[in-house]
Formats: C-alpha cells, sequence, structure tokens
C-alpha cells in the first residue's frame, strides 16, 4: 500500500520527498512505520521499485532516530539514463552521426555548445544520456512545439538548444542556471574607409594650406628684396623665380646651390629652415599613419541616416515573434525584404553593405567564421548602441524533476572553471579552422604591403608638376614668339622712318 502512494506521488507530480506512515498495534504497543524511496539507489534510475522504511516510532518514541528527509540525489546516479529531446541549431547543437545499434534502434549523437553543458553534467553525475529522435519537421516553430510536447508527455527528461529563461516557458519545465548571456542587437554597416587622399589633405585645415601657401610666396619675394639691396648677394637670390624654387627646395628638405652671403639673409634663411622643418615633420608623421589607416568616414547612429543611406532591413520568419514578445526595435522606417531563414539574413547582412537586421551576436560571429571574415567582422558591422537585448540560454528539465539541484550545481562549477568560454572558444576555433579556405583577407598584422592606392597622393603630384611644366612651357614659347615678332615690327618701323 506504502509502494503505491509514493509511486502514485512520483508519477503524478515528480514528489521525491515523499513520506507514508502506516501503523501497527499490538495489545498495547502502537507502532508507526515510516516509508519513504531513493530514485537513484538500488537501480531504480526514477522508477519506483523498491520503497525504505526510513523510520519506525514505538509508544510516541523514535527507534532509528534519523532525518524523515534526508538527501535523495546522490553524487553518482550509478549509470541512469536522461533522455534529451533536441533539434539542429548551429552552434549551439549539432546532429553529428546516428549509429544503429544491434538491436534495430538508431543511437543519434549530438555535439555544440549548449551539448556540452549537458555532457558536463552527464559525466559529472554517472549519467548515460539518450537523445530522442530529432523532431520530423524542419520548420523551427514546429520542432520547438515538438520538443515541448516530449518534454510535458514525460517521452523526455531535458530539452535543450537555444532555450532562454523566459516566464512563458517556465510553465512547461523548469529552467537550470543560466549558463551564457548573449545580445540581439541590431547589425549595420559600418562606416566605410575614407579615401587616402581625402585624410591627406584633411592634414591641416584648409585655413593652415592657404597661410602655408602665402608664407612661402612673401619668403621667395622677401628673399629677392633683400639680395638685390645687398651688393654683395649671390645671383641666384636676385630674382623671384629662382627665390621660388629655392622656398619650394628648402620646404620639401632639398638642398640649395649655395647659402646666402649677408647677414640679413642668412638669418632669415635659418628662420625659414625651421619653419620648414617643424611644418613638414608634423605632415610627414600624420601622412604615413594614413597611407597605412585612413581612417573611417562618418558612421550612420540613426534611423533617419540609415534610410537616407538606402540600407535595407532583413526580416526573418521568427522576428515579428521576438519583436512582439521582448518590446524590441521595430524599424518600420526602412525598406525591408522578408527571408525564410535566420542564416541566410546573417549572411546577407554581412557579405553586403546595405542591409541591416537584428541577430544574436554570437550566431553572426559563427557564420563570419562560415563564410572567412572573422577579421574583418568588426570592420564590415556594426551595431545601434541604443538597440540591445540580453537574453540569458539555459536547459529545461520536466516540472519538478529532482535532478533540477544537481544540474544547478554542476553548471555553476563550471562556469567557474571557464568551461564555457573554451568550449565556445573551441567551436570557434575548429569552425576558422574548416572553412580556412573562405579567408580572402590576408594578415596584415606582421607586415604592411603598399600597393599603388597607397601611393596615390605620388602619382598625383607627379602629374600636376608636369601639367604646370607644360603650361609653363608653352607660355614661354608664346612669350617668345610674341616678343620676336615686336621686335620686327619695331625694326620694320625703324627702316622705313630712315628711309
Amino acid at each position: 500500500m506504502a509502494k503505491d502512494v509514493i509511486k502514485l506521488l512520483w508519477e503524478k507530480d515528480n514528489i521525491v520527498n515523499s513520506l507514508v506512515v502506516s501503523y501497527t498495534k499490538l495489545e498495547e504497543n502502537v507502532t508507526l512505520n515510516l516509508y519513504s524511496w531513493f530514485p537513484y539507489e538500488a537501480n531504480q534510475c526514477s522508477q519506483v521499485k523498491e520503497i525504505v522504511l526510513l523510520e519506525q516510532w514505538e509508544n510516541f518514541r523514535s527507534i532509528k532516530n534519523v532525518s524523515l528527509f534526508p538527501p535523495k540525489i546522490p553524487d553518482d546516479m550509478l549509470g541512469c539514463p536522461i533522455r534529451v529531446t533536441t533539434s539542429e541549431f548551429h552552434p549551439n547543437v549539432f546532429l553529428t552521426q546516428n549509429e544503429t545499434l544491434q538491436d534495430g534502434s538508431v543511437k543519434y549523437n549530438f555535439e555544440g555548445f549548449d551539448i556540452d553543458y549537458l555532457i558536463y553534467v552527464v559525466e559529472a553525475s554517472n549519467l548515460t544520456v539518450q537523445f530522442l529522435p530529432p523532431p520530423k519537421s524542419v520548420e523551427l516553430d514546429q520542432a520547438y512545439l515538438e520538443r515541448w510536447a516530449n518534454l510535458q508527455s514525460g517521452l523526455a527528461d531535458v530539452t535543450t538548444g537555444t532555450l532562454w529563461w523566459n516566464e512563458g516557458l517556465m510553465y512547461f519545465g523548469d529552467p537550470t542556471t543560466s549558463y551564457f548571456e548573449f545580445s540581439i542587437l541590431w547589425y549595420i554597416p559600418c562606416a566605410i574607409p575614407s579615401p587616402r587622399m581625402e585624410k591627406v589633405f584633411a592634414v591641416f585645415e584648409p585655413s593652415l594650406w592657404m597661410v602655408i601657401c602665402i608664407v612661402l610666396i612673401l619668403t621667395a619675394i622677401v628673399f629677392s628684396r633683400l639680395a638685390i639691396c645687398t651688393s654683395s648677394e649671390l645671383e641666384i637670390y636676385r630674382t623671384i623665380s629662382k627665390c621660388v624654387c629655392h622656398v619650394w627646395a628648402i620646404f620639401l628638405g632639398v638642398s640649395v646651390p649655395d647659402l646666402p652671403r649677408s647677414n640679413q639673409l642668412r638669418f632669415l634663411f635659418l628662420l625659414y629652415v625651421c619653419y620648414s622643418l617643424a611644418i613638414v615633420t608634423v605632415f610627414q608623421a600624420f601622412f604615413t599613419s594614413f597611407l597605412v589607416d585612413p581612417g573611417l568616414g562618418k558612421q550612420m547612429k540613426t534611423i533617419e541616416e540609415l534610410k537616407s543611406a538606402d540600407v535595407m532591413f532583413c526580416r526573418f520568419k521568427y522576428y515579428e515573434l521576438i519583436s512582439m514578445s521582448y518590446n524590441f526595435l521595430a524599424p518600420n522606417a526602412l525598406k525591408s525584404f522578408p527571408v525564410d531563414e535566420w542564416y541566410e539574413c546573417y549572411y546577407r547582412v554581412i557579405l553586403n553593405n546595405n542591409i541591416s537586421s537584428a541577430a544574436f551576436n554570437y550566431h553572426i560571429q559563427y557564420t563570419a567564421a562560415l563564410l572567412g571574415k572573422t577579421k574583418e567582422l568588426n570592420n564590415i558591422l556594426c551595431t545601434m548602441e541604443e538597440e540591445k537585448l540580453t537574453i540569458s540560454l539555459c536547459l529545461y528539465l520536466s516540472k519538478g524533476n529532482p535532478l533540477l539541484d544537481r544540474f544547478n550545481k554542476v553548471i555553476r562549477r563550471s562556469l567557474e572553471a571557464g568551461l564555457g568560454e573554451k568550449s565556445r572558444s573551441s567551436i570557434m576555433w575548429r569552425t576558422n579552422l574548416r572553412y580556412l579556405k573562405n579567408v580572402t583577407d590576408i594578415d596584415d598584422e606582421m607586415y604592411f604591403v603598399f600597393t599603388l592606392s597607397h601611393f596615390q597622393i605620388y602619382f598625383y603630384t607627379l602629374f600636376l608638376g608636369c601639367l604646370v611644366s607644360t603650361i609653363a612651357l608653352f607660355l614661354e614659347l608664346i612669350l617668345d614668339r610674341a616678343l620676336k615678332l615686336k621686335d620686327n615690327k619695331s625694326l620694320s618701323c625703324s627702316e622705313s622712318n630712315y628711309a
């Protein structure tokens, strides 16, 4: 009778700490028998096969004097099976392979980030994991419903695979301690690199460039005026054209043919050398930096900026459900296009610079690894800082499952030992190695390769110099031709007057 009562309480409400009292009366002596059971001892494996006489009372006096509610869940489960229902959702859950056993049944094997925490508990508790067949439906919502149905009907003890703390889900199962927090972020295109030519000319403000040009011209004029006023000065400093060449050579750090002779001109020459050295030193420092990394343009931060840049919003099939459940972002002002799968959105966001979407941050990192874009990810995608939703992943056990405390204990110890971070890093590392062939960027951390794009400023300067030289040549030819015509005309007039 006591066994039937304990079995009924267990099968109906998963009650472990049950205590059934029966009594026997022999003459004047009344004996109370207190029965209970231990679900993971004597190979019961959560099935009521044997009950234990926990305590006896004779004439209201305890005989064994033991606790009426001792710990029922041991650290060693003696290899008892635990049934798990899950479905594929990379990188949290992977279906690796199926094995056909001798009795004809199929053994399913899973791995992944969520599965690793389950394995930690199984190994620490000496349990035997048994994965149920994955859901038949490929639709995400149908697969989740089938998993919850398995958990509520008693076919499964645990369900895992991208499940998070949610008040609505707690009606169907008991959540464990959270083992990972991730964010749903609004990913948008990052700012594109700035043109190097633009950055080079932005070293100084336009007003400073104008001042530099004025200083060059005034210095050349002062050089020539001082040289003309000084009889002992060299001829190369007496003309404006030659002084302009000398001033430009000093500014570029090139030597001049000869030093000035007068003290006044030498003093001015020294001042201009110091000025040129200061300006050129600052310019070269920024110039080299911009050649290596020109920086980025203005980053978009508002919906208005996204709209003006014709950035579209990728909506996956279950986005509306998440948006309504968590009051998340709803960028209705942007053009949108629907897709069926989450990862299709992720691929488009990473590979196109005019698409945005809401996505799990670690799923975006995994998708980038699949595409060989891990190193470029921070330069490709940015996020809207004000739009962020944090979610905590966990496992769900059947309601009232006595293993919940044991799961929480092992999960907390795994987190303290850093096993979760190791698991995530291992998955990302294996993915990067497996899809290394998709990597198209060159590792530029050890060295920097100069290409033609870095030398644009030199070619533009060369072209400008050639253009100015060509114009000067044609002007000289035209001026020379005009002077000759003028001389010939003057000579003709003189001859006619003489005649």
